[in-house]
């Protein structure tokens, strides 16, 4: 494994698309806390070189998070990504392209949701309450185009799809279908979420516990973005499945399936209009929902809505094949959801010597609770088996039939290469801030230290 030692703390990074130049965030901790004064400096990895060094305030709020989950090599981390134009960065609310530390390309009010390099387009709102969504110029800033894509019933955006090369697929307050290149937009009815009664009249209330509940979402709910008004149930749907052909899609009302032309091929709406925070696979050509009966107040914290059930429905006409009411599992013994992931996770108990796969699929599903336990449920709703809460790695990224998984401890982040069934092939012994992996490349930051190491010479003997 080749590194660098930086001589300053590295707290996150990007690499360039050729894997060349890594820019790394250097700041200093101090009382277990991260100061806001620090730097951005750009590395050239085959000299070990320093490019340029440029000063940077960070805010206390700075997060290792993403506001969509864009596919790899289309999002933004931490405020930053180097791109083949220059250094993307969010810097005192404008987002910023820096040729070197002192020469700024341009600069615009935006929040990254989508980078497309090759069409030269990136997607956003200017803030987070804003409605509509904008193409801006990788290269020159230049504003493309204006939609309108609101999100106060519901985000959407940590479960959009791409669909084709042009089509974002995204269910905010109704579902819509965004081309990148010209901001032509499809978009459909979609009860997504919905206003509380009687909270309309506590609007200053509400912003009150909207501040509350963004806090709390930097602790137990880190899975949602409380970028929805405080006065609705938001959630009130799946996410998007596909079987590479069709895009399929519930809501409160029923269950729609689209083609990757943005057409609605049909939908089934449901009698009662019972639907909740829902899971939803498609398999040999059936439609699998599962609905908890739960939606998100104010779009953080899981709360009693709709009705608990499960349907099987035909994937190529929508017909209705089956619909069972349930009775949840006992929320004494293993307490109320605070989170329903809808990506694969890894977990372990005690002795275990690999780490267990989580995902949903028909016939089951996983939750976390408020008693700190992970519970893998079936089709009925019932508990199959549980973990503890603390023992979850998340999946960062792919590389073949590897995932590289992790979890935040109180020393950093603790990672793993597994493969697909959890077994063990490689761990970092030493505490990471952060990691990035480019084609078969793996970067770290340990320390003051930027390392990288080729894949194929450490994994899979």
């Amino acid at each position: 494994m080749a590194s660098i030692d930086l001589k300053h703390t590295c707290y996150s990074l990007s690499v360039s698309p050729d894997g060349k130049t890594v820019a790394v965030k250097l700041r200093k901790r101090e009382k277990d806390a991260w100061t806001n004064d620090g730097q951005i400096c750009l590395v050239d990895r085959v000299s070990g070189a320093t490019n340029w060094i440029m000063p940077m305030k960070f805010s206390r709020t700075e997060a290792l998070m993403r506001l969509s989950n864009a596919p790899e090599g289309k999002a933004m981390m931490d405020n930053m990504k180097l791109t083949s134009q220059g250094l993307l960065v969010q810097d005192n609310g404008k987002l910023k392209l820096m040729a070197d530390a002192t020469t700024e390309k341009w600069n615009t009010k935006l929040l990254p949701l989508y980078i497309d390099e090759a069409k030269d387009v990136i997607v956003g709102y200017r803030s987070a309450t804003a409605a509509k969504l904008r193409g801006v110029s990788l290269s020159t800033g230049q504003e493309l185009w204006v939609s309108n894509v609101k999100h106060e019933l519901n985000w959407g955006w940590k479960d959009m799809q791409v669909v084709g090369d042009s089509l974002l697929m995204v269910a905010a307050d109704d579902m819509n279908f965004v081309n990148i290149t010209t901001g032509n937009l499809h978009r459909y009815d979609a009860a997504t979420g919905k206003v509380d009664v009687g909270s309309v009249l506590l609007q200053s209330l509400g912003a009150v516990a909207m501040g509350v509940a963004t806090g709390m979402a930097m602790g137990v709910y880190t899975y949602y973005v409380p970028y929805v008004n405080s006065n609705v149930t938001s959630h009130t749907c799946s996410n998007i499945a596909t079987d590479g052909t069709c895009y399929y899609f519930a809501d409160k009302a029923g269950v729609s399936c689209y083609d990757a032309q943005a057409q609605q091929v049909w939908t089934t709406p449901f009698d009662n209009k019972d639907g909740s925070y829902s899971q939803l696979t498609v398999k040999d050509g059936k439609l699998h929902l599962l609905s908890y009966g739960v939606g998100l107040k104010g779009g953080v914290m899981m709360k009693k809505y709709g009705k608990p059930f499960a349907a099987v429905l035909n994937a190529a006409d929508g017909q209705l094949l089956s619909k069972d009411m349930l009775e949840p599992w006992d929320k004494k013994i293993y307490g109320h959801p605070i989170s329903i992931p809808y990506s694969k996770i890894y977990t372990f108990r005690g002795e275990d010597k690999k780490l267990t796969p989580l995902q949903f699929g028909p016939g089951r599903g996983y939750v976390i609770t408020d008693k700190k336990s992970i519970l893998v449920v079936n089709d009925k709703l019932q508990v199959e088996e549980t973990f503890p809460s603390a023992n979850r790695y998340d999946v960062y990224q792919h590389h073949g039939k590897y995932a590289f998984v992790g979890t935040d401890s109180k020393n950093g982040f603790d990672f793993w290469i597994v493969d697909d069934e959890g077994n063990a092939k490689l761990n970092f012994t030493e505490p990471v801030q952060a990691a990035d992996l480019k084609g078969d490349t793996l970067y770290l930051l340990s320390g003051t230290r930027l390392l990288w190491m080729k894949m194929g010479d450490n994994v899979g003997r």
